[in-house]
């Protein structure tokens, strides 16, 4: 059995394997289209950067953009009553401030 430090770096390259696929699968896709249509390859260029730029993007703001399909918001003790309960029981229970 595999630790969560183990875990975690599985996960990493696993992320890194996907975002270097769909960088080549959307270049792929566009030199295809490119040689049917009769285009140059300067689109394929175009299509490799966007793809990278989109990657890059896609990996580091992630976490912001899930919260903003989400519409998530912070936590507030009056409003949401029972989710502090329930975190602070649980703490209290592993012992933990």
């Amino acid at each position: 059995m595999i630790n969560v430090y183990e875990q975690v770096d599985q996960n990493k390259r696993r992320s890194a394997v996907v975002m270097v696929l769909f960088v080549v699968v959307i270049t792929f896709f566009v030199w295809v289209l490119a040689y049917f249509l009769g285009y140059g390859l300067d689109i394929v260029g175009l299509a490799l950067i966007l793809a990278g730029l989109m990657s890059f993007a896609s990996y580091w703001w992630s976490d912001k953009i899930i919260l903003a399909i989400s519409k998530a918001r912070p936590a507030d003790k009056e409003r949401d009553f029972n989710f502090f309960t329930v975190a602070e029981n649980l703490a209290i229970a592993a012992q933990i401030p």
